[in-house]
């Protein structure tokens, strides 16, 4: 079976360029570093994201971070591999995807 969660660790399409390099860059290591825990402890982290460094800046409605959510959920004992990143998305946003299982 394949679920798919389109999405990026960034979206906020009115700010994208340098600007947000330092908030994009914080948020995403903070993902990255959250989705590579063990199961329970990813759960945790992931239930209290808005509290994440510039959670709300990367992420002023969680539209496009969700679906992410869903994916993880169905593939929760699976573990996390980063299969898109880059760092200077639109001129200096960075942003990745990951995969489960």
């Amino acid at each position: 079976m394949l679920i798919v969660g389109s999405g990026l660790s960034y979206h906020k399409l009115r700010l994208f360029g340098p600007g947000m390099k330092v908030p994009s860059d914080a948020f995403d290591r903070w993902l990255d570093t959250t989705l590579r825990q063990p199961p329970a402890e990813r759960t945790a982290a992931l239930l209290d994201w808005e509290s994440a460094p510039h959670a709300r800046t990367c992420h002023a409605q969680e539209d496009h971070l969700v679906p992410q959510f869903a994916a993880l959920g169905a593939a929760e004992a699976e573990s996390a591999t980063r299969t898109y990143h880059d760092t200077d998305l639109f001129g200096g946003v960075t942003a990745s995807s990951w995969r489960f299982g």
